[in-house]
This record gives C-alpha cells, structure tokens and sequence, in this order.
C-alpha cells in the first residue's frame, strides 16, 4: 500500500499534466466542431450573409484555411455576388491548388462574363484531377453539367445539350438516391442551370419541375429568384398559348 501511495504521489504531476492536456484537445475539438456546426447550419437555412460572418471571423484565427475560403465563396455565389465568390474561390486555390471542384465552381462563374477565362478554368481542373486522390475528383455528371453550361453560355448550343444529355440523367438518378434532405440546398444553382436548359430545349414541363426544386432546395438563394423569374416567364407563355 505504501509502495502505491509513493508511486502515485511521484507520478501527480505527470497524471495532472496528461489531464490537462486532454481537456485542451477536448476543448480544442469541441470548438472547431462548434465553429463548422453553426456556419454549417447556416448555410442549410440560407442565412448565407451571417454565415460569412461566422467564417470571416474564424480567419482571424485561421487565415491560410482553404475550405474556409471555400466556404465563403459558396456562401457570395448563393447569393449572386459573382465577383466576391470568384476572388474567395481563387484565395482558397492560393492555398491549395489541388481543389479540383474549385476550378469548375470558377468556370461556372466566369462563364457569365469571360467564357475564355471559364475554359481555361476548365481545362486547369482538369489537370488538377489527373494529380488528385479520389477523395478529391468531381464526378463525371458533375463535371458534365457545368461544361454543358460553359459551352451554352459561349454560344454552343448544340454541345450545350449533348452534355446535359448525358449529364441529367445521372443527376436524376442521384437526387433520387439522396432524396431532398438537408444537404439538397448545395444544389439549388444545379436544378436552376438544368431548369433553363430545358427551357432551350422547350421540355416546360421538366423545366418547371427543377426551378421548383431549385426554390424549394434554397428558397433564399439568388437561384431561387431567378427560377422564380423563368417560372413568370413560362406562366406567361402558358397563357399566351391557351388564348390563341
């Protein structure tokens, strides 16, 4: 017993050191799963304003975080701020240039103002993938979707649809599986892009059905206005029909 006492009584200081050291990491952990919970959710309820907020401030504390700049980007584009998301977009690829889906976040972007500038991001995820681990590749219906909005957005009408041809189908086939949940909101701009292209392609019907999902996904969301906008449109056009 005296041979106990004596050996714990030698050891307090290194068994205090070692809990203390565990409350720190506990601590530590508990935080950042705090910080990301709340930005997170934010993001889920389309309070995308106060989540930038919430990431701004943890780069105060983080300020060489790529997914925190990721995150930031995401939040301006949701809210149609274009140029914000861009330039967060491309501080996040500062510090790490291997984030292959950031480059066709980027093309998206670009593709509004500089279709030049989109395929050259393009083409730079493409690389980008080559050296990448699965963990961090963009899916083919993905990466399908987007060129097929590049190549609209330069006048390729024709490619334009060959790529959402083979594009959409796979798409269905996975918003079926995951079904609307809480992470659906991510797709909202998604459900926007293939709504207009069957717009193009006069299927109203199926158009109708994915700016619906694109509002219903983020009803927040700059996309959710602009499907809200191409519903007027074919409302419009209905009614125009019906009087004929």
């Amino acid at each position: 017993m005296d041979n106990i006492m004596i050996y714990f009584s030698n050891n307090l200081i290194n068994i205090m050191r070692l809990l203390f050291i565990i409350v720190l990491i506990l601590i530590i952990i508990l935080n950042k799963t705090h910080f990301w919970g709340k930005g997170n959710r934010l993001i889920i309820t389309g309070e995308y304003e106060l989540a930038i907020d919430i990431f701004r401030e943890k780069l105060k504390t983080s300020p060489n975080n790529a997914d925190i700049y990721c995150r930031i980007a995401y939040c301006y584009q949701m809210l149609g701020f274009s140029n914000n998301a861009i330039k967060n977009y491309e501080r996040a690829l500062e510090m790490n240039n291997s984030l292959v889906k950031v480059y066709f976040y980027l093309a998206v972007l670009y593709a509004e103002n500089d279709v030049k500038m989109a395929l050259k991001m393009i083409d730079a995820g493409r690389e980008a993938q080559k050296k990448s681990g699965l963990m961090n590749k963009i899916s083919d219906f993905e990466r399908n979707e987007i060129l097929g909005w590049v190549h609209y957005k330069s006048g390729e009408i024709a490619n334009s649809f060959e790529f959402y041809r083979e594009a959409i189908p796979s798409w269905e086939k996975f918003f079926k599986r995951i079904g609307f949940n809480r992470f659906i909101e991510r797709y909202s701009q998604v459900f926007y892009r293939i709504g207009y292209i069957y717009t193009l392609m006069g299927e109203n019907d199926k158009a109708r059905n994915y700016f619906n999902n694109s509002i219903k996904a983020s009803p927040k969301s700059a996309f959710a206005d602009l499907s809200r906008e191409e519903l007027k449109k074919l409302s419009l056009e209905n009614n125009r029909e019906e009087t004929k």
